[in-house]
């Protein structure tokens, strides 16, 4: 009788600890494994110290030299339709990232995102590196956030805009919901944002020439409607952050914030996620909430 012979593997032991965990095959790809990319966790192969992608022999990160040159080039652009802020994004954010380590990789890590959406081909590739720098400028904030002074508001206020950027143009899954969770409220990061006008108001106020240049819209005769806004932003500040319940009124209300996210499809961090926020929120509401938003759908 013929025996086979058992088909031998090598089999590695140094797989992140997140697929072992999963009990998952780790392609110990760095920075960070094709696992920890797809479920977007953090993975052991993008600590610190980890060589990045692009090295060159010279010891030049060629990556983080592609992903500015990238940023200063063409992202700065997509950020917004002014060219004062434009230049703003171009010129002094990176200005501040040479003296700011988060701010800097703040920055790559949105160019990584920008150039994975449009480089298919080379996806994983920049998205890994977009995950190492984010990662790396979340942990440095930290002791920021829980200590903001008006010496470091500046900093975290720009960081803040950068993670709502990253957020937005991170690649969307068909579960995904930006805000909303339903059975966990709002995730951890929209915190961040929901103080982003406490760093204003440490890092001294909005400046007054900015703000006298924004009152010269005839629509800053409108004192009924600042008055309004004023007081939403009143009640809303008064909430306390644990307030995480995802009631059916304050859905519907956000369905309306959607239709206006719709209005920049057009900007690749932000392509489709209007409508599929309102496709969301129409699923987690009942019969009667759904009428409320029949004419966004």
């Amino acid at each position: 009788m013929a025996v086979t012979k058992r088909r031998t593997h090598n089999k590695s032991r140094l797989g992140c600890k997140n697929c072992k965990t999963r009990k998952a095959k780790c392609d110990e790809k760095k920075p960070s494994c094709s696992n920890c990319i797809r479920h977007r966790a953090d993975c052991d192969f993008s600590a610190v110290g980890t060589p990045q992608p692009g090295l060159s022999p010279t010891g030049l990160n060629m990556t983080d030299l592609e992903l500015l040159h990238n940023y200063t080039t063409t992202t700065y652009l997509t950020l917004s339709e002014t060219p004062t802020i434009r230049e703003f994004y171009r010129s002094t954010v990176v200005q501040v990232g040479f003296d700011c380590d988060y701010i800097m990789r703040g920055v790559l890590a949105l160019s990584g995102l920008h150039l994975a959406h449009h480089r298919q081909h080379m996806r994983d590739h920049y998205i890994a590196a977009a995950i190492t720098h984010h990662q790396a400028a979340s942990q440095a904030t930290i002791p920021f956030v829980l200590n903001a002074t008006p010496q470091n508001a500046q900093a975290l206020f720009l960081f803040s805009v950068l993670t709502t950027y990253y957020a937005l143009g991170w690649p969307r899954k068909p579960n995904d919901t930006l805000f909303l969770r339903e059975n966990a409220g709002f995730p951890d990061w929209v915190y961040l944002l929901r103080g982003t006008k406490g760093f204003i108001d440490l890092g001294g106020g909005a400046d007054d020439r900015a703000d006298g240049a924004l009152r010269e819209g005839p629509e800053a005769c409108n004192s009924s409607a600042h008055a309004a806004l004023a007081e939403l932003e009143e009640v809303v500040a008064r909430r306390p952050l644990e307030d995480e319940a995802l009631r059916g009124e304050a859905v519907a209300i956000f369905a309306f914030f959607c239709m206006l996210l719709k209005k920049l499809d057009g900007h690749w961090w932000m392509q489709g996620w209007g409508g599929h926020l309102i496709a969301y929120i129409y699923d987690l509401l009942d019969d009667e909430g759904r009428l409320w938003i029949h004419w966004a759908v």
